[in-house]
């Protein structure tokens, strides 16, 4: 099971016993390299800017091997000649090679329809985590919008110690005037618009501090206890289980206490 929490933080686990949790983080913001290449962004078409004020999957629901989830992301080319898009990977922050070949990002330009013009490749971010391409490269006409569709995947496949695992990573939006020129045998784009996608916990305090990112170990999720417990179990896809789980030691609780009254009064 793959929990991505609030933060953007993933969080990989199995319940059996013990309910996890992980702490909840916020995104910072995307931020411009040396230039923005003429792009700007919007998560509704009406307000436009630089940056978005949060990591762009930073809330999901639980997602189980198999499961893909997908945002759009509207970019604009604010100059008078078109531009191709690219896109790629940096920043991927995976502690577990097994969590990175089962962890996949994909992206896709959408037609008005909302149909994507070509099927997205999806692509493990088990690299170095420096530069992966995730769009070659995809036209945008002067001054248009193009609705990006970003997908993240988990494999259905998903090997058990791709378990208790931590990622984060960000996107860079990058166009290129040269509309004859094959970018995708470029070096990774020294400018453009970084976008986070998962923040980890440390970004925060990283962007706070003015330093970029750092890799982190694993992470060890605090156990939720009364009514966070609870909660918790309401939200996963083994929630009958798990609430059976919670119902069991609240009667459990309820039962010594009957007991000790008992013992009381015999006495």
């Amino acid at each position: 099971m793959v929990r991505l929490r609030a933060a953007g933080r993933a969080l990989v686990g199995v319940v059996a016993a013990a309910l996890l949790a992980g702490s909840v983080a916020s995104a910072a913001p995307a931020t411009a390299s040396t230039t923005t290449d003429g792009l700007e962004l919007s998560l509704d078409g009406t307000t436009w800017s630089t940056t978005i004020p949060e990591a762009l999957f930073d809330e999901l629901p639980v997602l189980v091997p198999g499961d893909t989830v997908t945002r759009e992301l509207m970019v604009r080319n604010t100059t008078g000649t078109d531009a191709l898009l690219r896109i790629d990977a940096v920043e991927v922050r995976i502690d577990n090679p097994d969590f990175a070949r089962s962890l996949h990002i994909g992206a896709a330009v959408a037609q008005e329809t909302g149909r994507a013009q070509s099927r997205a490749a999806m692509v493990p971010l088990d690299g170095d985590g420096r530069c992966t391409s995730v769009l070659p490269g995809d036209r945008i006409e002067a001054s248009g919008v193009a609705t990006v569709i970003v997908m993240l995947a988990f494999d259905e496949h998903a090997p058990p110690p791709a378990q208790n695992s931590s990622a984060g990573l960000s996107l860079l939006l990058s166009a290129s005037r040269d509309i004859g020129q094959d970018i995708t045998a470029q070096a990774c784009p020294l400018s453009g618009i970084q976008l986070p996608v998962l923040a980890l916990p440390d970004d925060t305090e990283a962007a706070a501090a003015g330093s970029g990112p750092t890799r982190t170990a694993a992470a060890e999720p605090d156990e939720p206890t009364g009514a966070a417990a609870l909660a918790l179990a309401l939200t996963g896809t083994a929630g009958a289980p798990m609430l059976a789980a919670a119902a069991a030691v609240t009667i459990l609780g309820v039962a010594v206490a009957v007991i000790g009254r008992r013992r009381e009064r015999r006495e």
